[in-house]
């Protein structure tokens, strides 16, 4: 019995010890110019272009800071995003989850849709609306902040500044969204969607709610305020 205890406790201490050596290795690699520089150039090689990163700044395992991310198709840039920030913490990935506490930009630009590469897989190939996780795994946007929201008014239809704010979930048992949304000029108009799916042994059932504030302007002048609201409730089946 004492030869098996000696050679699991070692097997046990390598386990243990590999991953934090191999988390800290690759901070020390991330934590300066050089390798921040590695890390965009990665990003950009392993995206076939499609991703842009410049300015990289702060702790890539606890807080990040970007100057500018791009995202490109094969006519060229459709989405940029300034001055962004990341705070996150990798324990949560022992629990098979991807929890990002913060994620801050103080302006995100949409030039237009993206459109679909050249080499599109065939109808049939199609994958499914869900984004493909693996099993058991999880996504948690804990906050969400958008100081300004740039849409460009050929897909807007009219010019369209807002300020973002939400959080949101991806989970095998829960699908969780909520966004706010404000008009940068007209702070008094507010749109507020949320929207829950559960699942449960009685089946899944899926919660909506939208809420919509519209500032304006009286008679006298006064200002007023109109809402409309829309709730919805039932069981979801895919």
């Amino acid at each position: 019995m004492r030869r098996l205890i000696r050679p699991l406790l070692i097997a046990l201490a390598v386990c243990l010890v590999v991953p934090v050596l191999g988390l800290v290795a690759l901070r020390l690699a991330l934590d300066s110019d050089a390798g921040r520089a590695r890390l965009a150039a990665i990003v950009q090689s392993t995206s076939g272009g499609a991703v842009a990163v410049e300015g990289l700044a702060g702790d890539p395992l606890d807080r990040l800071r970007v100057a500018t991310l791009r995202l490109s198709d094969d006519q060229g840039v459709w989405l940029e995003i300034d001055d962004a920030e990341l705070a996150w913490s990798p324990r949560a990935l022992l629990q098979r989850r991807l929890v990002l506490d913060e994620l801050r930009a103080r302006r995100v630009a949409v030039a237009r849709l993206p459109v679909a590469p050249r080499a599109a897989a065939p109808p049939h190939a199609a994958s499914s609306d869900a984004p493909a996780l693996p099993d058991g795994f999880g996504i948690v946007v804990t906050a969400l902040a958008i100081a300004r929201l740039d849409i460009d008014p050929a897909l807007a239809g009219a010019p369209l500044d807002l300020t973002l704010d939400g959080a949101g979930e991806w989970s095998p048992a829960r699908r969780a969204l909520r966004l706010e949304a404000r008009h940068a000029a007209r702070p008094a108009d507010r749109m507020a969607v949320t929207a829950t799916l559960a699942a449960s042994q009685a089946g899944d059932r899926i919660e909506a709610a939208l809420e919509i504030d519209q500032g304006a302007e009286g008679v006298d002048r006064a200002p007023t305020r109109s809402r409309r609201c829309a709730r919805a409730r039932g069981a979801w089946s895919a």
